[in-house]
């Protein structure tokens, strides 16, 4: 209920999200194991699903970690920009995988989906048939269409994995918020900033068979629920959620919301150099 971004800027909270390095531990990019080293080196699989762009600036670094996994799949290979096909594409690829077996739930999985969402143009994020019932012509309107959108996709995602046998969980999260006007998103930059454009969904889902072997997890994601997390965190998230514990400088239960001892003492933002202004 009180998710923030680490940084205002894509690439920036990928960059920290993605590896072990934090705002709290001091240790960089560069320096860092990311989700996928983990879960290979752990014997597990990693699969990534991508309707972002391959190449440049806002894109390269998360293209390296991606391209670790063992099965990597864009919508649009060595590309550029944003994209405009909808979201659902990367869907359809994962109902493909799981009918041909390609991938093994008996095994220990990561698999990330990266997703358009919201992002800027939000009248491009959702096909033309989809909802025609909402009409929408502003870029506040398309904005919540875009977020309807964004709803469908991962309630297709979640109704996937709700079915299957072997202990799945989802987690959920956006890499920043937007402050919208009447003419487009205001600029996000740090001499501009407002804690709008940090505020984020967090959202945690469990099937059946989760509930039942990691009920623990579970229960301190639920107790957790109002802490305030930066989704800088969301490695340390994911290891506790996978059950995966590792040795490593920074890695810390505090850090992990599925964990009994979850505890930001100083919640921040923008690699520190904002602090969360509603923490008590």
């Amino acid at each position: 209920n009180n998710a923030y971004s680490n940084h205002i800027l894509t690439i920036k909270v990928l960059e920290m999200a993605l590896t072990q390095s934090n705002q709290y531990n001091d240790l960089d990019y560069f320096n860092s194991n990311s989700l996928i080293d983990v879960i290979n080196k752990s014997g597990g699989k990693s699969y990534w699903y991508s309707n972002q762009s391959t190449h440049g600036r806002m894109n390269a670094k998360v293209t390296y970690v991606a391209n670790k996994s063992d099965k990597t799949f864009f919508t649009r290979d060595n590309s550029l920009g944003h994209s405009r096909v909808p979201d659902y594409k990367i869907v359809e690829e994962l109902k493909k995988d799981i009918k041909n077996n390609a991938i093994n739930f008996e095994k220990r999985n990561i698999i990330v989906f990266h997703m358009m969402g919201s992002h800027f143009w939000p009248c491009n994020r959702y096909p033309t048939t989809f909802r025609p019932d909402i009409k929408a012509k502003t870029i506040g309107e398309c904005y919540i269409k875009s977020v309807i959108y964004n709803d469908y996709v991962l309630d297709e995602i979640i109704n996937i994995f709700s079915k299957k046998n072997q202990p799945v969980s989802v987690v959920y999260f956006s890499d920043h918020g937007v402050k919208l006007t009447d003419n487009g998103e205001e600029k996000r930059s740090l001499s501009n900033y407002k804690q709008i454009m940090s505020e984020i969904p967090l959202m945690v889902f469990f099937n059946k068979k989760y509930k039942e072997s990691f009920g623990n997890k579970v229960s301190n994601i639920k107790r957790n629920k109002n802490k305030i997390f930066t989704n800088d965190l969301i490695f340390d998230l994911s290891l506790g959620l996978l059950n995966i514990n590792i040795e490593s400088k920074g890695v810390k239960k505090e850090f992990d919301l599925s964990s009994q001892n979850f505890n930001l003492k100083m919640p921040l933002t923008n690699h520190g150099i904002h602090k969360v202004l509603n923490f008590k």
